[in-house]
């Protein structure tokens, strides 16, 4: 049944099903070819149920033919024998049987004729089949498929041609014409179709890397040049300024004859629908910010305003004392498995600003910073050759290392009571190796200590007792050190409120009908609520006494203007166009598509209802939400766009297949996958950034960071490739803080771009094609190489600790979850050959811990990256090494070492002491008392290579 529509293979399926399909085939496929054939179609207007019920008279009549001549023969041989009256008796039923016999023998000649019929009826279909195929192809050629369609609609030809033989003939055509036309951009089928669409509103769901923007070119271009379409009834939509230019200056190189169609952001066209004799606020670069300085005007006043500061102060200092975990009781209301989740999605965040896993360890670095104490949060150690990183470490004026304090949430669990167990070790035996005054101070506490309401009584007592004993805080004083940072918070919570309740053209009162609906259950949140109710409204009163309009009210304009009969759009007192003219509309990245998008292509709509909208994004990449866009446009299209079709374009042009199939497993179950059809060399490599073993230089010279000298050797690693790779270093936390060494002393570096700049000055290479940057930020962006850092439970998935307050605007807990899913797939599927995933030995992230085993992932280690920064100086470094000595000599040998300054190092396969020298000698050393005592092994190491050994040789490490 190849070559059939699917309505005609769905009607021989059924026949097959009531017949017995081997038997009368030959029958049942001329009729329905004859049935669907000009010529003897009114022959042939046979239903389903009467070609049954031919077929079943057919076959009884067969079944009758010989049963009828044999009882007619035994009715004959008995007649011969039978007496006068029998026979008159046996002629009667003679009679009846020849009767029977006449009438079958009629059926089976009648059937026949059917059969010959139909048998002649579909040999000339299929001769007058091939001359429409032969038409119509050269009327594809000649006019295009929309045209061709047409004529076999018009002509009542369309049954002569299945629908799958005219797909292929458009298909061919359309990839003909783009290899003549399109500067060698030949499409794939899907492609093709996309570009030959019309007749419907249509999504193109496009998967990343499959040529979208080519496609949509394209189709442009062929819409003008084959079926003649005036260009200016074309208009391109985009969301940005960059991507509209450049579908312009593609059509313009590809039309370079003719008038290239309208491309302009959405908000382009609002503003040449509208003309408002407003100034138009946006920030179009780092200096020239407008928009943002109107939204801070808002804050300022909140801010300033003293019927407003305490407000504000009593807020944030509120916002960072509480437990947002038990404020966000929605996770109560989740299934148990999406609770747990919760609860280790959830970040809160401190006075200070960090984000912490737990309300104790936030507990605990409140009462700190209440009480003006410095500390670390999660400073590294080593400990036995991994990195540790405890909660809390405080420092002396030398900036030693004096307390740590460690808050244990999970007691009870059998794995992590022992890892706790550990640590308690690792404390008692680094004491036990160090000189008095290098020695730390361990405070342990769990969560019953933190449900005690004299928790930070009892917090204070235990460090006045090691010699800590400073005073609270003023609140004043707590306010000065972090209103900077809190303003920074608070403004970025009013400015999303501001922009979520704009997109939906909601006032300050609409926003409070709405929070209403919801049972909060928190002051502070209602608090929050409340404020930024009158930041909305504050700010719309703003635009208008200073005779300003932003993008948005902007977009609502030319809503209005349209819904009021607006038609022509244009600049400068100039029309560029009318409304009522377009034909097609092109809309890309419709995943992040807006409710205030919808109204303004709605009435576009209204006033050019035969224009065909074709949108164009892929649901995996939709990561705006938080900007106020929305995914149930591209999701319930249909609804939207009534009779709309969707295509698909799964071929990824970008990336080879292993990091292709890594994406599709990242989004597993959530659509369809994508399809690898680049082929080249390229891995996806996984480093375990507790393993890494830094050399003695990178320790000095990163003195408790392991992350620069990691991702200096994964950098250096694509640098030195033959050819050199492009690299790009991605982030998820855009304000994430970066602790490194310069000159010796530790310093922090606020975000991904600041600390990649030092990177790059590390790594002194001049000019080379290396990126630093968010995963966001990264959209629509690629490299040879990517490296993802910080692929933890602690970013992916990030929800912050307000998120309760967008709940008002549709968000949920499990929806934003899957924007984190979709946001870790933007980052993995960046990259062209090659993948680097930093993960920690615990704690990885979910959408990476429970991708399949069978993905093809590469557990590489860091013995096999050489170190990026050598130590190019004449430093020897001796390493000393012991055994078989006893508890007694054991004794005596450290503690020479410590009083010489020697060092203890713990590294994975070798524990030693160690100290630098400025030079060696070799002979001194041999000579010296350690050199010269029974069990003990010295080692010179320079730049990394074995230079000296004694009493004997030792594998290198």
């Amino acid at each position: 049944m190849s070559g059939r529509s699917e309505v005609e293979r769905d009607l021989l399926s059924e026949v097959y099903l009531r017949l017995h399909k081997h038997e009368w085939t030959d029958l049942l496929e001329p009729l329905i070819d004859a049935a669907r054939s000009n010529e003897t179609e009114s022959a042939f207007e046979l239903s389903l149920d009467q070609l049954v019920a031919e077929h079943q008279s057919l076959r009884d009549a067969s079944d009758a033919l010989p049963h009828l001549k044999r009882e007619r023969r035994n009715l004959q041989s008995m007649i011969d024998i039978a007496a006068d009256d029998s026979k008159r008796r046996l002629q009667y039923h003679v009679d009846d049987v020849e009767q029977r016999l006449r009438a079958a023998e009629e059926m089976l000649a009648k059937h026949l004729e059917v059969d010959r019929v139909g048998r002649t009826a579909a040999r000339t279909y299929r001769l007058n089949s091939d001359g429409i195929r032969e038409s119509l192809k050269a009327r594809i050629t000649r006019d295009g498929p929309v045209a061709a369609r047409a004529w076999l609609r018009h002509a009542n030809f369309r049954s002569a041609v299945a629908d799958s033989d005219f797909a292929g003939l458009a298909v061919g055509h359309v990839k003909s014409w783009c290899r003549e036309h399109m500067s060698g951009f030949v499409p794939d089928d899907e492609q093709a179709i996309a570009i030959a669409a019309a007749g419907a509103h249509a999504i193109v769901e496009a998967r990343a890397g499959s040529g979208k923007t080519a496609t949509m070119i394209a189709r442009a271009a062929y819409l003008i040049d084959v079926h003649g379409v005036d260009p200016r009834s074309i208009m391109f939509l985009a969301f940005n300024t960059a991507a509209a230019q450049e579908v312009a200056d593609r059509l313009a190189k590809y039309l370079p004859d003719a008038t290239v169609p309208h491309a302009m952001t959405f908000h382009a066209l609002a503003k040449r629908i509208a003309r408002p004799p407003e100034n138009i606020l946006v920030d179009s670069s780092e200096t020239s910010r407008p928009l943002s300085r109107l939204v801070q005007t808002v804050i300022d006043e909140f801010v300033h305003d003293p019927a407003h500061i305490n407000r504000v102060r009593d807020l944030m200092l509120e916002y960072a004392r509480q437990d947002w975990a038990e404020i966000s009781r929605r996770g109560d209301d989740l299934p148990p498995e999406l609770q747990v989740q919760f609860r280790r999605s959830l970040r809160q965040e401190t006075i200070r600003g960090e984000y912490v896993k737990s309300f104790g360890e936030k507990l605990i670095a409140n009462t700190l910073a209440e009480h003006g104490i410095a500390y670390r949060y999660e400073k590294f150690f080593a400990w036995n050759g991994s990195p540790y990183h405890p909660d809390f470490t405080i420092f002396d004026a030398q900036h030693r290392a004096r307390i740590v304090i460690e808050y244990f949430g999970m007691t009870g669990d059998a794995d992590y009571d022992e890892q706790t167990s550990q640590k308690r070790a690792f404390w008692k035996e680094h004491n036990a190796s160090v000189q008095p005054s290098d020695q730390v101070h361990f405070l342990e506490y769990a969560p019953r200590d933190i449900a005690r309401p004299d928790f930070p009584d009892m917090l204070l007592a235990d460090l006045a007792e090691i010699g800590l004993s400073p005073d609270r805080l003023s609140e004043d004083e707590i306010w000065s050190q972090i209103r900077k940072r809190s303003i920074g918070k608070f403004t970025d919570i009013i400015t999303s409120t501001i922009n979520r309740a704009r997109q939906r053209r909601w006032s300050g009162s609409d926003l409070r009908a709405e929070w209403a609906r919801f049972d909060s259950s928190a002051a502070i949140v209602d608090e929050f609520m409340e404020l930024g109710a009158e930041a909305v409204d504050r700010y719309a009163e703003l635009l208008v006494e200073t005779s300003q309009i932003d993008f948005t009210g902007l977009l609502w304009r030319a809503v209005d203007e349209m819904a009021a009969g607006a038609v022509e759009f244009g600049r400068g007192g100039r029309v560029e166009g009318d409304i009522r003219t377009l034909r097609y509309i092109i809309v890309d990245e419709f995943q992040d598509f807006s409710p205030v998008f919808y109204e303004l292509l709605r009435q576009v709509l209204d006033a050019a209802p035969q224009a065909e909208v074709m949108a164009v994004g892929d649901d995996w990449q939709a990561i705006n939400e938080f900007a106020g866009s929305t995914t149930k446009y591209f999701t319930d299209f249909d609804e939207y766009f009534p009779g709309g079709k969707r295509f698909q374009l799964r071929s990824n042009r970008r990336s080879i297949g292993r990091v292709v199939a890594l994406g599709n497993a990242v989004m597993e179950g959530h659509g369809f996958p994508a399809w690898p059809i680049v082929r080249g060399d390229g891995e996806i490599r996984e480093l375990v950034l507790d393993d890494l073993v830094p050399t003695r230089h990178e320790a000095e010279q990163f003195s408790g960071d392991l992350l620069t000298p990691a991702l200096l050797r994964l950098i250096a690693s694509h640098l030195d490739a033959d050819p050199p790779r492009s690299v790009a270093v991605l982030d998820r936390r855009r304000t994430r803080s970066y602790w490194t060494s310069i000159d010796g002393k530790s310093i922090e570096l606020k975000g991904i771009e600041e600390y990649g700049a030092r990177l790059l000055r590390l790594l002194d290479r001049g000019d080379v094609d290396v990126q630093f940057g968010t995963v966001h930020g990264f959209k629509g962006r690629e490299a040879d190489a990517v490296i993802l850092t910080a692929v933890d439970v602690e970013s992916y998935p990030l929800v912050h600790p307000t998120w309760a307050l967008g709940t008002v605007f549709g968000d949920t807990f499990p929806s934003l979850v899957e924007a984190e899913r979709r946001l870790f797939y933007v980052g993995t599927s960046r990259p062209k050959n090659y993948l680097d995933v930093l993960v920690p030995r615990t704690g990885q992230s979910m959408f990476w811990s429970r991708l399949p085993a069978s993905l093809i992932i590469r557990k590489a280690t860091w013995a096999e990256l050489r170190t990026a920064v050598q130590d190019r100086s004449d430093r020897v470094e001796i390493r000393v090494f012991f055994s078989k000595l006893s508890d007694d000599e054991f004794q005596v040998v450290r503690s020479w070492l410590k009083e010489n300054r020697f060092k203890f190092s713990s590294r994975t396969g070798a524990k030693y002491w160690w100290t630098v020298l400025d030079e060696l000698d070799e002979d001194r050393a041999r000579d010296s008392w350690i050199g010269r005592h029974a069990g003990v092994t010295l080692e010179g190491w320079q730049n990394d290579r074995l230079i000296f050994s004694h009493p004997r040789p030792r594998r290198p490490f």
